[in-house]
């Protein structure tokens, strides 16, 4: 399990990549609780090839927590739902099968 340090370095790195895989969330509901100060987001998402390609899509979820001044992530989920893409599905299946 690497460390949070290097899991923040790994996420940099990607956000100055200029091949990396850009991913959009589009909204489609909110819920918030009647109980506590937390609220369920639910979106889909699209992942797109440098090249304009489709490659992934999916469900994001996540929970929202309300503290003294803001609403920040608690926690999220990303599910891979679809591969469009034949070589991006096959490097996706070999590196989720270690």
């Amino acid at each position: 399990m690497p460390t949070r340090a290097a899991w923040l370095n790994d996420v940099a790195a990607e956000f100055k990549n200029p091949n990396a895989v850009p991913y959009e969330r589009t909204s489609e509901k909110i819920e918030a609780s009647d109980v506590a100060p937390i609220a369920a987001e639910h979106r889909h998402w699209t992942a797109t090839l440098p090249n304009g390609k489709l490659a992934y899509t999916g469900t994001y979820l996540a929970m929202w927590k309300h503290y003294a001044t803001a609403w920040q992530i608690r926690s999220e989920l990303f599910v891979l739902l679809t591969c469009e893409d034949p070589a991006t599905c096959a490097a996706y299946r070999k590196s989720a099968s270690k």
